[in-house]
C-alpha cells in the first residue's frame, strides 16, 4: 500500500517529510501527489505527479460522473495501488474525490498553516435533507457532497479520518487524535545572507482585500519600519498564488517596482526558496501581513512583525486568531 502526500508549499513538505520520518516509511512506499506548481526537492522521491486541476460541476449529473470517474483514474494509474492519503484538507473538490476514492482506505490531515489554527473551520454546516438530495444528484455521490457541503475545511467525525499531524500547538486543537510532531531540529543559529525577509500573502487575490491597500502598508508602515533598523541585505517572497494567476502577475509588477525603489539591495526569492528552513538556521526579522510563516518564524526564535489587525480595522472579514497575533510584534 502506498502512502499518498498532497503537498504545494514548502510547510506541507516539511510537514509531510516528519510524518514520513516518524512512520519510517521506505521512499518506494511514498507517493507525492503536487499542486500549484510545487516542486519536492528531494530527489530520493521518485514517485510524483501533479493533480489534474478540478473539473466544473455542472447540472448534467452524467457529465459529472464522467468527470469524477476520469479524476478517480487518474489518481488510480499514478498510484498504482490502495493508498493512505495525507492532504492538507478536504475542503477543496479535487481533496475530497481523493479520500472518497474506494482505493484510499483512510487519510490524515497535515498542518498547512491558518486553516488549521481556526475552529471555525472544523465546525459542521448545518445542511437540509432537501440539499443534500439535491446536491448528492448533481454530484452522483453522497461521500464527495458529506465533504463538500457539510463541513468545512476539515471533517473530524469522517468514517475514514485517521489521525491529524501537526508541528506547532495550535493547529488541530479541536482533533481528539493529534500527533505534534517536531517542526525544525534545534541548531546554532548564524547570520545569514539576508537580515530582513518581507513575506507577501494572497489576501488580495483571493478577494479578501484590495491590492492597494496591501501595497499602502507596504509603502507607509513596513518599509519605513526596516529603514529605521537600518537593515541591509532585505529580500521578499511572493506567493505561489502570485505566478498562476493574472492579479497575481499584476500585483507581482507592483510589488517589484516598490521594492527595488525603496531599497539599493534586494533580492526576490525564488518560489521555491524554504523559508522555514531558512528561519531555523539563520537571525532573520520576517514580516508579513497574516502569513502563517510570521508565526512559523517566530517559533525558532526569530524576531516576527506584522500588520494583521491593521488589515482587521480596514476589513472586518479579515480573521486572526489572538493566540497566534499575541505571539508576533504588532506593526
Amino acid at each position: 500500500m502506498k502512502h499518498l502526500f498532497i503537498v504545494h508549499s514548502n510547510i506541507t513538505y516539511l510537514v509531510s517529510l516528519r510524518v514520513i520520518e516518524a512512520l519510517g516509511l521506505a521512499e518506494e512506499e511514498v507517493v507525492f501527489g503536487i499542486h500549484r506548481n510545487y516542486e519536492v526537492p528531494d530527489t530520493r522521491f521518485k514517485n510524483k505527479f501533479a493533480l489534474p486541476p478540478n473539473f466544473l460541476v455542472t447540472r448534467n449529473f452524467i457529465k459529472n460522473r464522467q468527470n469524477i470517474n476520469k479524476w478517480y483514474s487518474y489518481i488510480d494509474n499514478h498510484v498504482n495501488s490502495d493508498y493512505v492519503a495525507y492532504v492538507p484538507h478536504t475542503f477543496n473538490l479535487g481533496l475530497a474525490l481523493l479520500v472518497t476514492n474506494n482505493r484510499c482506505k483512510y487519510f490524515n490531515y497535515i498542518e498547512e498553516g491558518l486553516a488549521s489554527y481556526n475552529p471555525k473551520c472544523f465546525k459542521r454546516i448545518n445542511i437540509t435533507w432537501l440539499r443534500l438530495w439535491i446536491n448528492t444528484c448533481i454530484y452522483t455521490s453522497r461521500a464527495l457532497v458529506y465533504f463538500l457541503f457539510e463541513h468545512r475545511f476539515f471533517s473530524l467525525t469522517a468514517r475514514k479520518l485517521n489521525k491529524c499531524y501537526a508541528v506547532s500547538e495550535l493547529a488541530f486543537t479541536e482533533s481528539d487524535d493529534r500527533e505534534l510532531l517536531e517542526f525544525m531540529p534545534k541548531v546554532k543559529r548564524e547570520e545569514g545572507t539576508y537580515k530582513c525577509i518581507v513575506v507577501f500573502d494572497a489576501l488580495s487575490i483571493f478577494g479578501k482585500i484590495d491590492s492597494e491597500v496591501l501595497l499602502d502598508l507596504l509603502q507607509t508602515v513596513i518599509i519605513p519600519h526596516i529603514k529605521n533598523t537600518e537593515a541591509q541585505n532585505v529580500a521578499y517572497k511572493l506567493h505561489p498564488e502570485h505566478y498562476i494567476t493574472e492579479h497575481g502577475e499584476k500585483e507581482c509588477i507592483k510589488i517589484r517596482d516598490i521594492m527595488r525603489d525603496n531599497f539599493e539591495y534586494v533580492v526576490e526569492l525564488d518560489r521555491m526558496f524554504n523559508l522555514e528552513a531558512y528561519f531555523s538556521q539563520y537571525n532573520v526579522t520576517v514580516y508579513t501581513y497574516v502569513s502563517s510563516l510570521g508565526y512559523y518564524a517566530s517559533l525558532v526564535g526569530c524576531a516576527s512583525y506584522r500588520v494583521a489587525k491593521r488589515l482587521v480595522q480596514i476589513n472586518s472579514n479579515i480573521k486572526v486568531l489572538d493566540e497566534i497575533e499575541n505571539k508576533l510584534l504588532q506593526l
